[in-house]
């Protein structure tokens, strides 16, 4: 009996640990990180966390995510291309059954319709991806982790730059740019426009469960803008380990087929 109650204290513990940071309450996400609402991270648990996961600043190079727009682009190219030349096939075949009475309808005239139709429909998809992605980037790489943002540490309310905020910080979220994934933990009127790039997973590709946070879940993402409002939020993720550089990077390991296959609402 004592084995199985430990058993199950075991599996619950893990359960707790292993849930996504956005689906936590306030207490847990305390317990979590190791801080305080009230009081946020001491000095030397900062400094502590600063070794481990670096400085809150991403490669403005971005080799990989370069390379994630090209392909997506020249999938766009290419189903671009399909789609005018498929059109102009029907076009042509359609000119040439003009004036003749045929019981049947031509299956090449038919296949280049289906070919024009479908490739028109991937083409909206990739269209938008790429658009996404392309904003997503450019937020990225247009941002300045040098700018002051508002954090409690030690009980008390400073200013520090971007780059040096650490998971664990608690931030007072207003009107601007937001440097890091954080989850809301008090707010009044507070207005957040997502960052492009965050309203797809690459797990929507495979049919996979989706395991990043949504904008729903009380998470607001880094690169997202706040427009209104104010709130208190607590860092979870810095650097090249925030939402969207994680969602570019799981796109950018996809074929060009899985590309096509994004649901991008």
């Amino acid at each position: 009996m004592n084995c199985f109650l430990g058993f199950v204290l075991v599996r619950l513990v893990v359960w707790v640990l292993c849930r996504g940071w956005w689906t936590l309450c306030p207490g847990e996400l305390c317990f979590r990180f190791q801080t305080s609402a009230e009081r946020g991270l001491q000095q030397d648990v900062v400094t502590a966390r600063m070794g481990q996961c670096g400085l809150n600043k991403v490669d403005k190079s971005l080799p990989d995510m370069q390379e994630l727009r090209r392909r997506v682009e020249t999938l766009r190219s290419c189903l671009l291309t399909t789609f005018f030349c498929s059109s102009a096939a029907a076009l042509v075949g359609a000119i040439r059954r003009m004036g003749k009475v045929l019981p049947l309808p031509d299956p090449a005239l038919l296949s280049s319709l289906g070919l024009s139709l479908g490739s028109l429909f991937l083409f909206r998809r990739v269209h938008k991806l790429s658009c996404d992605v392309s904003r997503a980037l450019g937020c990225i790489m247009g941002y300045d982790h040098s700018s002051a943002v508002r954090v409690v540490r030690d009980g008390s309310v400073k200013e520090v730059e971007a780059s040096l905020l650490v998971p664990g910080d608690m931030i007072i979220v207003s009107r601007g740019h937001v440097s890091a994934d954080c989850r809301i933990l008090s707010a009044e009127g507070l207005v957040v426009e997502p960052v492009s790039g965050t309203s797809f997973t690459a797990s929507t590709a495979r049919g996979e469960e989706d395991s990043e946070p949504r904008v729903s879940d009380c998470a607001v993402l880094a690169h997202s803008e706040v427009v209104g409002g104010r709130g208190l939020a607590m860092v979870t993720r810095t650097g090249e380990n925030v939402n969207v550089i994680r969602v570019l990077s799981r796109l950018n390991k996809l074929s060009m087929l899985e590309l096509t296959l994004i649901d991008v609402t």
